[in-house]
């Protein structure tokens, strides 16, 4: 939290706020207001659900995407979420 407070004092609003996501076999794309990070799935070490969110951890577990089922008009787009990232997410640890 320290390091969320750090970069909001320094106007880095790149955790806080809103946050748009894409998914591709390659890569997942995390866009806010300050610019895009990228994130190849060879780097995500594991995805854990939970009844109110998806968490995509990476970088040795020391960050992740946090994605709020909230965000899906139902349960359904939230399950196709999860089924493709856990789809590109095997195909990286095979390859």
């Amino acid at each position: 939290m320290k390091e969320v407070s750090k970069r909001y004092g320094q106007g880095r609003n790149d955790v806080i706020g809103k946050h748009e996501f894409s998914i591709t076999q390659e890569d997942i794309r995390d866009s806010t207001e300050m610019g895009e990070q990228i994130t190849r799935w060879d780097v995500i070490e594991d995805i854990v659900e939970t009844d109110k969110y998806l968490f995509i951890l990476f970088h040795g577990l020391a960050e992740a995407y946090i994605i709020p089922k909230r965000a899906f008009p139902d349960e359904a787009g939230s399950n196709k979420l999860k089924e493709a990232v856990m789809k590109y997410h095997q195909a990286a640890k095979e390859a």
